[in-house]
């Protein structure tokens, strides 16, 4: 869910919502205990990945994940594991999307904030008043990720991504390749 206000120098809400009130505020309350009310080292990663599907160019993926120390990326024997979530989102207009955007561009910030849904008919109400502040907000075109990208948990092997005219060598179509040879050299699971 996004949050603006009417002048858009005010810092946005992005709100991921929960289906499970406590979930959600057990979640900010373990970020707010480790980040603090800014997250000044920008450990939590956020990426919106737009272009994911090219029936629907107006789908988004958002990516919540770690942000991983420069360091851990300049060594390529290294082996990570990290945990995101990541959410795709197909409305059909980007008109939310973008109003959310202009904020973030104008105010240099955002708030990270969690809602809940109860069901289906009712709206998104705030989970409480934990917030984290932020100012690193990755926007990727899903078509500009490579292998080896932070962004790559947010890319799936059965996304059809728009991939701009002239770009035979898109960093994604490797991904892609990737993650289905992957998937079919996998064990079956029990």
């Amino acid at each position: 869910m996004f949050l603006t206000a009417a002048s858009e120098s005010a810092p946005p809400v992005l709100a991921p919502i929960f289906l499970n009130q406590d979930a959600g505020q057990q979640i900010f309350a373990h970020w707010r205990k480790e980040l603090g009310p800014q997250d000044q080292e920008e450990r939590l990663r956020v990426t919106i990945i737009r272009g994911v599907d090219r029936s629907n160019p107006h789908a988004y993926r958002v990516v919540i994940g770690s942000n991983l120390p420069d360091r851990f990326m300049e060594d390529a024997k290294r082996l990570v594991f990290m945990v995101s979530r990541c959410n795709t989102m197909a409305p059909t207009s980007d008109a939310n999307l973008q109003r959310f955007l202009r904020s973030y561009e104008a105010a240099g910030r955002y708030s990270l904030a969690g809602a809940v849904i109860t069901d289906e008919q009712s709206s998104p109400v705030p989970v409480s008043d934990v917030h984290i502040a932020k100012r690193e907000l990755n926007v990727r075109d899903a078509w500009q990720i490579e292998r080896n990208d932070p962004d790559v948990v947010g890319i799936c092997e059965d996304d059809d991504p728009i991939i701009p005219t002239g770009q035979q060598d898109a960093p994604i179509l490797e991904v892609l390749r990737w993650r289905q040879e992957s998937s079919r050299s996998e064990p079956p699971t029990a």
